[in-house]
């Protein structure tokens, strides 16, 4: 179980202890680390924040019983500050439903493209997901078993 603190100072408070410049700089440094009142929950993860983003996608299975499937569409994605991805890919087929996570070093996907059936894809992150990263790419698994692939995302152009 994980308990929640919440740290209330005051300018006053800081300057008091620490005195003069020394006490701004520490209410700073306090501040900039999330201890401003906020909750540790509430404070995005570096990288990370409530973010949209539009992109064109593709994802090609290369290999195995699917060998030959493509999913091609504008691609919506979303994240809120603890990672978790949701979104929708509006592919020639309708629209299916995307989710997964992020974390500051990779992005994690899966496409529903049937009642149980997935399309995986992991791929490296070099940024963080809250500046709308791309191109970004990487590996699909699926939607059957010993299915592969590859997927890309790149940002899509305004119209």
């Amino acid at each position: 179980m994980t308990s929640k603190r919440l740290i209330h100072v005051t300018i006053a408070d800081v300057v008091a202890v620490r005195g003069g410049r020394a006490g701004l700089a520490a209410l700073g440094l306090a501040v900039g680390m999330g201890c401003g009142g906020a909750k540790a929950d509430d404070v995005p993860a570096p990288g990370r924040g409530p973010t949209a983003c539009e992109y064109d996608f593709i994802a090609n299975i290369t290999a195995g019983p699917s060998k030959g499937t493509s999913l091609v569409g504008p691609m919506h994605l979303q994240t809120d500050a603890q990672g978790v991805l949701t979104g929708n890919l509006k592919s020639s087929g309708g629209n299916v439903a995307v989710s997964g996570s992020v974390d500051d070093k990779s992005i994690h996907l899966q496409l529903e493209v049937a009642a149980g059936k997935r399309i995986k894809g992991d791929g490296p992150l070099p940024t963080g997901f809250s500046a709308c990263p791309g191109p970004l790419s990487g590996s699909a698994l699926g939607p059957e078993p010993n299915d592969a692939g590859d997927w890309t995302i790149k940002f899509k152009p305004e119209t």
